[in-house]
């Protein structure tokens, strides 16, 4: 009676070598996932700060209405760069927007039109604007 109520003793814990595979699968798991991981982080990134930009593009429709003043994004500052002035936060470092101005009326309608949205890792977004409400669209 006694060796099988000691069997039965030893077979609850767990050994120190059973934690060190399940250790050692979990690691082998994170190495192979971390990568796609990343790609899949810095993608989320991407597509958040796009979506960001362009409402922020999007609402001068509506400083302009409420300012009653004529808007340009980009604008050009004094030595011909384009300046990003509507933008709730500074573009990240590296980062730009080319196409031609859109144009915000006082009367609260825009022209349209398509901008690019570019990083220094060449991964691009094309913001296209419907006028006269710059209503966006988002390809990537």
């Amino acid at each position: 009676m006694r060796y099988s109520s000691r069997r039965k003793a030893r077979q609850r814990g767990i050994s120190l070598l059973e934690i060190l595979v399940v250790l050692a699968i979990i690691g082998a798991l994170v190495a192979v996932s971390a990568p796609s991981l990343d790609r899949y982080l810095d993608a989320l990134t991407f597509s958040g700060k796009t979506q960001t930009i362009a409402r922020d593009i999007a609402r001068l429709r509506i400083t302009a209405l409420v300012e009653r003043r004529t808007l340009f994004f980009p604008q050009a500052d004094d030595r011909g760069e384009p300046a990003y002035e509507g933008l709730s936060e500074p573009l990240p470092e590296g980062w730009a927007i080319e196409g031609e101005p859109i144009i915000f009326f006082e009367s609260g309608a825009c022209t349209g039109g398509e901008l690019t949205v570019q990083t220094p890792d060449n991964r691009t977004a094309r913001l296209k604007f419907n006028a006269p409400q710059c209503r966006f669209d988002i390809e990537s």
